[in-house]
């Protein structure tokens, strides 16, 4: 239940995330951390950082962000909205 919880308030706090807002994903088992952020054209901007290779991916809707959240993390995080 509590790792369900955790995905249904990320959607929502993307949902309603501003331009000026951001929201950093921590992984609970690694060094890895996420950054989320909405550009002027309305696509998420998400950064992985902490992996071999940091990467930034462009989504044009919130399920893609996360979908692959969770395929990436398994409900294996945390948030903070900034």
């Amino acid at each position: 239940m509590i790792q369900k919880k955790k995905l249904h308030d990320l959607k929502l706090s993307l949902r309603d995330l501003d331009y000026d807002e951001g929201i950093k994903i921590s992984v609970n088992s690694t060094n890895e951390k996420i950054f989320i952020n909405k550009n002027i054209l309305d696509q998420y901007v998400v950064e992985f950082t902490g992996t071999e290779s940091n990467e930034i991916k462009y989504y044009d809707n919130l399920n893609e962000v996360i979908d692959d959240v969770k395929k990436t993390y398994d409900n294996n995080f945390h948030f903070i909205e900034y």
